[in-house]
């Protein structure tokens, strides 16, 4: 008998895979596990909200929310997730927004929506108090003092950073006092300076409200902070009564309607300073004609282009120290009107004031949107800050060379001439190469090999 079997002697198998029942796939929508999963989420995100304040001023603070429920669900769920047909990205992203509107405290929202109600007699009795708070004349010397004394707003995001930052702040209060002289019209200072006041104007029609600049104050209860909104709503029966106003023109900078680190804590520290509790951050870029015939060209009205964007015109003067600009009226929409305007104005201006030329411009791009004020977050790095301004005392005395960046040596470089040249040469020689240089006249000639390796065929091999 053969000790073999072979494939004609085996025995018809019956597939059984019909009998196998495949499991169902996992329905989260509108079931109890896709709920349980959605307060998961929730839950991670307040876990790691109230773990990491101080990460708030990072323009990818979402992100770093989303990377940790992304990491955590991973981990958690996802044997169970892979037999699901659930869109865990989407539902992490209604996670997030959900969060931070249920709760009023995203980073920053992503228009200037009305969230809250007003109380009008706390503004009341705000404005009362800044109206009581010293204001010294821009750049007097109590001015210069004033700022010397304290981190301002715009500055102080420096002390709660990296310790490149942290010594740059040090350093910056440590020096003698240094007064600011001269004006550069082609700095992004300066592209603000010309430009802020016209952005609050149109921010002003758009909502039908007042802008007024109530200058510097301090903290009422931390001396050393203070702040300077670039404006407050002041109209009362306006929904945005009490909310500031923070300006930026960037100038080549793109706009995306997300506050950058430095320019969210100076929106914090100012609502902490002035005691309110939103601000609008308004983002303007400006194009300028080259004459008023382009302008004229753009648009068939005076003050919209041809893709209905807003233009209009100002006058730039001088008073003998500074530029100084003139806005024209955004209601002006004929020319007519505008050399009215600018011919009574031109009569009335001062001896002392010269005319320099006329600006047309046009709006390019606008944004604007609600930041939130956040406690939490200025309660967290507020130690930090207090412990840079407390070194800053110190060392104005004590000396603070040591925060100084290390300058750098600079590595020699041994500049070629013929004779260097020369005895480049004789060394090669020397070790045998052929450069293929020749010396002529006291001239070294580099001859240079301009044919490929690959398209010399005589070197290639042969196929």
């Amino acid at each position: 008998m053969s000790a073999y079997t072979y494939w004609n002697d085996l025995q018809v198998l019956n597939n059984i895979l019909n009998k196998f029942k495949q499991p169902p796939v996992v329905e989260f929508n509108n079931t109890r596990e896709n709920d349980d999963l959605k307060e998961t989420i929730d839950i991670l995100i307040d876990e790691f909200v109230f773990s990491n304040f101080k990460e708030y001023k990072f323009e990818n603070f979402e992100q770093q929310i989303y990377q940790y429920i992304s990491a955590n669900i991973d981990e958690l769920c996802n044997f169970q997730l892979e037999d699901s047909d659930i869109n865990i990205h989407e539902l992490i992203m209604d996670g997030i927004h959900c969060y931070f509107m249920r709760n009023k405290t995203p980073r920053s929202y992503s228009d200037t929506r009305l969230v809250t109600s007003i109380n009008k007699e706390k503004v009341d009795e705000l404005f009362e108090y800044y109206k009581t708070k010293e204001q010294p004349e821009q750049r007097t010397d109590e001015w210069y003092q004033f700022r010397y004394g304290g981190l301002t707003a715009s500055s102080i995001y420096k002390s709660i950073d990296t310790e490149a930052s942290v010594n740059a702040i040090i350093c910056s209060k440590c020096k003698p006092l240094k007064k600011q002289t001269g004006v550069n019209i082609e700095s992004p200072f300066h592209n603000g300076h010309k430009y802020e006041p016209l952005s609050i104007l149109i921010y002003e029609k758009e909502y039908d409200t007042i802008v007024e600049d109530f200058g510097c104050i301090t903290h009422r209860t931390i001396p050393f902070i203070r702040a300077s909104p670039d404006g407050i709503n002041t109209k009362r029966d306006n929904p945005r009564y009490g909310r500031m106003l923070e300006v930026k023109n960037p100038v080549s900078r793109e706009i995306i309607g997300i506050p950058k680190k430095a320019y969210w804590v100076q929106m914090q520290i100012q609502m902490e300073v002035w005691d309110l509790n939103e601000c609008d951050f308004l983002e303007t870029s400006f194009k300028e004609y080259e004459n008023e015939e382009a302008f004229a060209e753009d648009g068939n009205t005076w003050n919209y282009t041809k893709d209905n964007k807003k233009k209009g015109a100002m006058m730039m003067i001088n008073d003998g120290i500074e530029p100084i600009y003139i806005y024209a009226p955004l209601h002006i929409d004929n020319k007519s009107d505008w050399d009215e305007w600018e011919q009574a104005y031109l009569e009335k201006m001062e001896s002392k004031y010269s005319w320099i030329k006329t600006i047309y411009w046009k709006l390019n791009h606008y944004s604007c949107v609600l930041v939130p004020r956040n406690n939490n977050w200025f309660t967290s790095v507020f130690p930090e800050m207090k412990n840079c301004w407390d070194t800053i005392l110190k060392e104005r005395i004590t000396g603070f060379e040591h925060r100084k960046p290390k300058k750098r040596n600079k590595k020699s470089t041994k500049k070629l001439t013929p004779n260097s040249l020369q005895k480049l040469h004789n060394d090669t020689q020397k070790l045998g190469f052929d450069d293929n240089s020749s010396i002529e006249n006291g001239t070294i000639v580099i001859k240079i090999r301009t044919q490929s390796f690959n398209e010399d065929t005589s070197e290639q091999p042969s196929t």
